[in-house]
């Protein structure tokens, strides 16, 4: 049997509205400095890549803030955090949530970091926004075919 672990590095989740949110609940990242400022993601399928990357996911019953992936310091601890995971577990491999909405610089030192299979979650039925992603890990889930499928019924 081989292990797949589930994680998600875009967001934490919060009970409540963006502006309510106490930092301090959340563990690693417990500042407000390691989030980016609240702003809630209006265009789920949107097409400009920073605000897919900086917008809060959610609504006002659960908010989603979103982490600064593209902040070293973040990074690094993300990237010790993948390693122990892994380690810990004896995974065999890491799947990656909403990875439209992270910075994609960050995931090549994820994936060495994890140093097992890492394949991430792309819902877009757009090749040509997904497909790019897989030269940063080592697959995505074939959503452009799924869709394409789903559409032709």
């Amino acid at each position: 049997m081989y292990l797949m672990l589930d994680v998600v590095v875009n967001h934490f989740a919060w009970p409540g509205n963006g502006t309510t949110v106490d930092y301090s609940n959340f563990n690693p990242f417990n500042k407000e400095e390691y989030f980016h400022p609240f702003q809630l993601l209006s265009d789920l399928n949107a097409n400009n890549k920073t605000d897919a990357e900086i917008g809060w996911l959610g609504d006002d019953v659960l908010s989603l803030p979103d982490v600064k992936t593209e902040d070293p310091q973040v990074a690094s601890m993300y990237y010790s955090w993948v390693e122990s995971l892994v380690s810990n577990y004896s995974a065999d491999g890491v799947r990656i949530d909403t990875i439209l909405n992270v910075n994609t610089d960050f995931f090549p030192g994820f994936n060495k970091a994890a140093g097992v299979f890492c394949t991430g979650e792309v819902f877009n039925g757009d090749p040509a926004s997904s497909c790019p992603i897989q030269e940063d890990l080592d697959s995505i889930l074939n959503f452009p075919m799924y869709v394409s499928c789903v559409n032709s019924v």
